[in-house]
């Protein structure tokens, strides 16, 4: 099967691919282009199917996480390995997608946060019945490599150079951090191209189970939500903790949740309530807290730098869109937009945004909060600057598609020169 490294097909769609979602990231289409001029490529397929190939040791990086104060662990291969390992994901992907579970909705091509919420609520009766939402603490790093390499369906374990491949990156226990070689377990190794489709694998049979047992069941990496009957639920809790521990993993408690029926519930960033879908206030306070600190850093860039209101306006409306619309504008953005937009069916939390959006704009400029904001920083300013209401985008979206798709193809074009 890893024969098809061999293609350079397989190689350049995966860098053209590369390069229509992530063009800001120019260091990495430039070393991915030189290793294709170089035929690196293809000189590590051949080392792979000979068993010799080396990885490198990865960087082990900390990220700060938005508004928590912790930090999220990431590891980072050297761009040649990144490719070999993104090359070998794809071919896992193709030729294994089918032994994920069809209630698993991560990381996969057409599924998502709306089809795991879609599935939901397929069952009419959703509304009368208990939930229960859940996080797997530090799932990717904290996954046990023996225990996920027993786990693997036997069609991959029969592939020699499959499991070779996954020997030989899963059970090496180094990594660099702050340039010290460092030894422990990495898990599946967040920050890997390998470590998504192998994360929807390794739950495979918790998925199975649920829908076997006819459960409203979903799960997107390491949120689950299920629902039923109070007692029911109750007993599959139990089930869940049980299999869980058996993997050596446990439930983050803190993100840990029981609904009652009629009540909101939240998942995946939406809020749901009696047919509504929305935004969860969890979300949008995020969103706020994201805004503000944009707002102070332009508002002092704005008077350390003597900008014009227009240079300041400018800069924080692309970064807005940027976020809003995705950096390139295209259906495949991982974007606030494509994400929100298909599911909820409510302005209401995107009209309070909007209004918290054009006060933190007009903050960037003048530096404090008053009336007189609007007559210095008129909307109509704004809109000259191309300022882009979340609302109106949204209306658009759902009510004239080709429209909202000419206005962010507008701003592709306008960004770009």
């Amino acid at each position: 099967m890893l024969e098809q490294l061999l293609d350079n097909e397989l190689w350049f769609s995966i860098f053209e691919n590369f390069k229509e979602k992530s063009s800001f990231n120019r260091a990495k289409i430039k070393a991915y282009k030189e290793i294709l001029e170089k035929k690196d490529h293809i000189k590590s397929a051949k080392k792979i199917l000979n068993q010799k190939y080396e990885f490198s040791i990865p960087k082990k990086l900390e990220i700060n996480k938005l508004d928590t104060g912790k930090k999220k662990t990431i590891y980072v291969f050297p761009p040649l390995d990144d490719f070999v390992l993104k090359a070998i994901s794809k071919i896992l992907t193709e030729n294994f997608a089918h032994l994920v579970s069809d209630a698993c909705h991560s990381f996969q091509q057409n599924k998502g946060a709306k089809t795991a919420f879609r599935s939901i609520l397929k069952d009419k009766s959703i509304d009368d019945k208990f939930a229960f939402k859940t996080d797997i603490s530090n799932y990717f790093n904290s996954i046990d490599i023996t225990l996920f390499l027993e786990s693997l369906p036997a069609s991959i374990k029969q592939n020699r150079d499959i499991m070779w491949v996954l020997d030989k990156i899963l059970n090496n226990n180094k990594a660099l951090y702050k340039n010290k070689l460092i030894i422990e377990p990495k898990g599946l190794m967040a920050g890997s191209a390998i470590a998504p489709f192998l994360s929807n694998l390794y739950l495979h049979d918790i998925d199975d189970y649920f829908v076997s047992q006819k459960v409203t069941y979903a799960r997107y990496s390491d949120d689950i939500i299920f629902f039923d009957d109070k007692y029911s639920l109750q007993n599959y809790i139990v089930f869940l903790n049980k299999e869980l521990t058996k993997k050596n993993l446990t439930i983050n408690e803190s993100k840990t949740n029981i609904f009652e029926p009629n009540t909101e519930w939240t998942f995946l960033g939406f809020s749901y309530s009696k047919g509504t879908i929305d935004i969860a206030k969890a979300t949008q306070q995020k969103l706020k807290r994201k805004i503000s600190r944009l707002s102070r850093r332009y508002n002092k860039l704005h008077v350390e730098k003597k900008l014009t209101d227009n240079q300041t306006l400018t800069m924080f409306i692309n970064k807005l869109n940027r976020k809003m619309l995705g950096k390139n504008f295209n259906n495949s953005d991982l974007c606030w937009s494509r994400w929100y937009f298909p599911l909820i069916n409510t302005s209401n939390t995107l009209k309070v945004i909007d209004k918290f959006v054009q006060d933190k704009l007009r903050y960037s400029v003048n530096g404090h909060y008053s009336k007189l904001n609007y007559k210095q920083t008129p909307y109509s300013i704004l809109q000259e600057l191309d300022y882009q209401p979340i609302t109106k985008l949204f209306y658009l979206f759902k009510h004239d598609f080709e429209k909202f798709n000419k206005i962010v193809q507008k701003l592709n074009i306008s960004l770009q020169t």
